[in-house]
């Protein structure tokens, strides 16, 4: 699979996901850890195996507004390539390099 398919991919599971944000609560009297959503609609139970999924439940719910932020970045950094691309090309026809020579 390429890039642009898989990040295709991702876009589509970040949209269809549960709106932010997603926030950690560990105090619920089973001890076990939660990812939950402002609304409610998502409800993500961790489990209790100790401290050991605490940096997993951050992790979650963090990618809530990470893989958004992530994907904007790709999307702006692809931009400067291309752009980028175009302005070598440009100068290697200018000095008579490279393929366009």
């Amino acid at each position: 699979m390429d890039a642009d398919t898989r990040l295709a991919e991702i876009a589509a599971r970040e949209q269809a996901a549960s709106q932010g944000p997603w926030t950690v609560e560990s105090d619920h009297p089973s001890l076990t850890r939660w990812v939950v959503s402002e609304g409610g609609t998502l409800s993500a139970n961790l489990g209790y195996l100790g401290n050991n999924n605490q940096d997993d439940a951050r992790f979650i719910a963090a990618a809530r507004d990470d893989i958004p932020w992530l994907l904007n970045v790709i999307k702006q950094l692809k931009a400067e390539n291309q752009q980028l691309v175009i302005e070598n090309d440009v100068l290697e026809r200018a000095l008579g390099i490279g393929e366009a020579a």
